[in-house]
């Protein structure tokens, strides 16, 4: 019997323990304002974005299969002149909460988080700006953090970001129909170095294509306006895109700067619809891409498709009314050249 007893004493400390952990889940679901906790998540989206977004449906607590803040019908706005007043909205919004620090200091960590029917629309408003190139937010000098009633309850956000039965819309600007992209599952998920991993499958006009991709912290780029490196590639119909480089916000549009390919292989799905002819035999075409300000610049290009190697350079202009093309392509024994002042697509 006394064998016995240090392990009756393990079992009730034990049991103790987990009645300690139920009486503190229950206690803390009973007493956290779930709804400021809400309003915070929303300020600081509305502070990095310069756009208003709102939980307009009911905000709960799950604690299955994780402890869980649950958002219903999110959205985030549109600028004045956008064709619908939303820009995002998803009808459920769900955010993992570490359990340990919700316990000991009511710190709200966001292990991850999943949006669950995202709809979201790109569109080139009536001045010319793309409602997604959000506004800079500055803060005022000497202004403190947390200076709002919502600020009572810290935020942290930490892990992964899932999007899950997405819909990706692109209206053109000179009218038309929109471009739609259904996006099964896609996940963005913080890794070592500060680098993320983007990863995921979308689903364009009955193909299904594949990305994965490595990048600097989206986060500060928005923040920050700073470059952010890109190590991208998306596969699908017979057709493989890759892109490495820097990309940044500016204020006068994005920038980027880009060694990009493309290479399909022999009787590729993909390409038989861009370009028939090219589609019955392997290719591939490779060029360091230069945009910035409404100008392109296609350098060292290099190609062989067709039965035809093809080397040069391209520079397009789109800031006038009509785009303005120069450079020189080498096709073989052919040459190919237009000029146009002002030819440097990047200052």
């Amino acid at each position: 019997m006394d064998a016995m007893r240090p392990l009756r004493w393990v079992a009730v400390g034990g049991a103790a323990v987990v009645a300690l952990v139920v009486v503190a889940a229950v206690v803390a679901y009973a007493t956290i304002d779930t709804q400021a906790i809400a309003r915070y998540a929303a300020d600081e989206v509305s502070r990095v974005t310069g756009r208003r977004v709102d939980a307009r449906g009911p905000v709960s607590i799950a604690f299955w299969p994780r402890l869980a803040v649950v958002a219903h019908d999110v959205t985030i706005a549109n600028p004045p002149g956008a064709s619908r007043p939303e820009f995002a909205r998803a009808g459920v919004v769900r955010g993992g909460v570490a359990t340990w620090p919700l316990l000991v200091s009511r710190r709200v960590v966001a292990d991850g988080i999943e949006i669950e029917g995202l709809d979201l629309l790109l569109e080139t408003l009536p001045g010319g700006r793309g409602n997604w190139q959000f506004a800079e937010v500055r803060v005022p000098a000497g202004a403190e953090p947390g200076t709002s009633a919502t600020a009572a309850v810290p935020v942290t956000l930490a892990g992964a970001i899932r999007i899950v039965d997405a819909k990706l819309a692109w209206r053109p600007p000179e009218g038309g129909d929109a471009t739609v992209i259904a996006i099964p599952r896609f996940e963005v998920a913080p890794g070592g170095g500060g680098r993320f991993a983007w990863q995921g499958t979308l689903q364009h006009e009955g193909t299904r294509w594949t990305l994965v991709a490595t990048t600097g912290d989206p986060t500060m780029a928005l923040r920050g306006r700073v470059p952010v490196e890109i190590d991208a590639k998306l596969a699908g119909g017979g057709v493989t895109l890759t892109a490495k480089g820097r990309a940044e916000q500016r204020d006068t549009g994005p920038a980027a700067v880009l060694d990009a390919s493309v290479v399909w292989d022999a009787g590729s799905e993909r390409m038989a619809r861009w370009a028939p002819d090219l589609a019955s035999e392997a290719g591939r075409v490779s060029a360091r891409i230069d945009a910035r300000d409404g100008r392109y610049a296609f350098g060292a290009i290099a190609g062989a498709f067709a039965g035809t190697k093809v080397d040069g350079n391209l520079e397009v202009d789109t800031k006038g009314g009509v785009p303005r093309i120069g450079g020189r392509l080498h096709a073989d024994t052919v040459d190919l050249v237009r000029e146009r002042p002002s030819a440097r697509a990047a200052d």
